[in-house]
């Protein structure tokens, strides 16, 4: 294909030839017939010394995994001398932006396309000949070869470019080609799309919080030309529920001017849980409380509490028992659990406990007790005493126990106490006596007489009535008693009566 003019300058997002113009989906079809059909001979106008020194063949292969772009040149020297003193990348993809490497490059070379021997690391530089171009170049100052034979040079660059380089110059002696007659132009083909940076990691929300809104500026981008790089976000999708945990995968996406599209994915897991714990009861104790029971024995009674959630494990119920509520008799305390699961979902349960508080003491109440002759029976006390009554402010049905004491007193009085006693259900006793009082008497009265009258002879019955002396009577109880008097009949024989 000697004589056609191979040049090929790529600009922005469009390729052309020549004349001719082609979008770039359609661009690496017809660079692939373009360098079939040039060769990508290079063919120089400065002279005689300068006609037919070599052709060049270019490959490129691009590892998204590895980020590595390797280039390789095939360059056969046609001319009258031995090898090419030296080569260079021109950068004009990116205006305002000089190239860098990130991670370092190597240049190797190779008779047979085979085995590589190591050139050394190539520097960016200006040409400092200023012949072909005055803009940065990557230079590499060397030549192998002989005339007729193919050299192979290898470019790897371990990761990206800031920049592009879209035009490679081969030149034979440093003054062969002069800026008034540059070097043949080859546009190397695109170093792939851009590399997006997602964060690294899992963003692990709390729970139930909502997904962050996206940000795309957050997003590390590395590509020949990031200014021309456009991330936007493409969405959110959950990707799975395993229990209450949702694991969300997040999407930006890099788009470059040259329609090179890559995705990187963020992975965000959240906790959904709105659901609050249950609470399990055992019921509290079947036996029942006593009366007025202590702090210890109420709080032993209840029953112990379990939880059971939708998410969280290992969840604990703290039971708080409340104050005594309540009047009378009857009285209740209540114990109230509550539990947080992970997610601040709060469940509450309560039991309560009833019991009877009395501390105060059955009231016994009598009937009026009835008389008692002197020197009773101890029968007719324990009748004449009255009934009892029993009043309590909690128990009913009570029943006093009456018990008759022994006679008291001396004298002639004498007292005979009974005490009852009760006890309602809560052990209170109640307790009350009554008494009864009679009069003890076992001595008889004294009746002390004056001295009778002396009487006449065959006195009248009045008389001997009169002559009676007068009776007085003294007692060691009663006061106030009179004796009667009964006159017999006259007694005796002969002379002498006595009456």
């Amino acid at each position: 294909m000697e004589g056609i003019n191979c040049t090929l300058k790529e600009k922005y997002n469009h390729t052309y030839i020549g004349a001719l113009h082609v979008s770039s989906f359609f661009r690496k079809m017809f660079m692939s017939v373009f360098l079939f059909l040039c060769g990508l001979t290079f063919v120089n106008t400065a002279g005689a010394q300068c006609e037919n020194l070599f052709n060049v063949s270019t490959t490129r292969t691009y590892d998204l995994t590895s980020n590595k772009t390797t280039y390789i040149f095939a360059v056969t020297n046609v001319g009258a001398r031995n090898a090419l003193s030296h080569w260079s990348l021109t950068y004009d993809f990116c205006p305002g932006q000089e190239p860098v490497f990130l991670n370092g490059a190597s240049i190797s070379y190779s008779v047979n396309g085979t085995t590589y021997t190591d050139l050394g690391t190539p520097n960016f530089t200006r040409d400092p000949s200023q012949d072909c171009y005055t803009g940065p170049v990557l230079k590499f100052d060397f030549g192998r070869g002989g005339i007729g034979t193919t050299t192979y040079y290898k470019l790897v660059v371990n990761g990206y470019w800031v920049g592009n380089f879209s035009n490679v110059v081969f030149k034979y002696g440093k003054n062969c080609c002069t800026q008034a007659y540059p070097g043949t132009r080859v546009c190397l083909e695109e170093p792939g799309p851009p590399v997006l940076l997602c964060p690294p990691g899992v963003l692990a929300l709390t729970c139930n919080q909502a997904l962050p809104s996206p940000d795309p500026a957050s997003i590390t981008v590395i590509s020949d030309c990031p200014e021309g790089v456009t991330v936007t976000f493409v969405g959110d999708v959950l990707t799975s529920t395993v229990g209450c945990l949702e694991t969300w995968t997040r999407t930006y996406r890099a788009t470059d001017r040259c329609g090179g599209v890559t995705d990187c994915t963020q992975t965000i897991t959240r906790p959904v849980d709105n659901v609050k714990p249950v609470i399990n009861l055992t019921p509290a104790s079947t036996v029942p409380l006593p009366c007025n029971p202590t702090t210890a024995q109420i709080e032993a009674i209840f029953g112990t509490a379990s939880v059971t959630d939708n998410c969280s494990t290992g969840l604990t119920a703290t039971g708080v028992t409340g104050p005594e509520t309540g009047t009378g008799c009857t009285r209740t305390v209540a114990r109230t659990w509550t539990v947080t699961d992970a997610c601040g979902n709060t469940q509450t349960a309560m039991q309560s406990v009833s019991f009877t508080r009395d501390t105060q003491a059955p009231v016994i109440t009598f009937a009026v007790a009835g008389p008692l002759p002197c020197n009773p029976t101890m029968a007719q006390i324990a009748a004449a005493f009255g009934a009892a009554t029993v009043t309590d402010n909690c128990s009913t049905g009570l029943t006093a126990t009456g018990t008759v004491g022994a006679p008291t007193g001396t004298g002639c009085t004498r007292t005979v106490v009974k005490s009852w006693t009760v006890t309602d259900a809560c052990g209170n006793i109640g307790t009350n006596t009554q008494s009864v009082t009679y009069n003890f008497d076992q001595t008889n009265p004294v009746i002390t007489l004056a001295p009778a009258t002396a009487l006449g002879c065959n006195p009248t019955t009045a008389q001997i009535a009169a002559a009676f002396g007068a009776a007085t009577v003294t007692d060691n109880c009663s006061t106030g008693l009179t004796a009667t008097g009964t006159v017999g009949a006259p007694t005796g024989t002969g002379c002498t009566r006595t009456v």
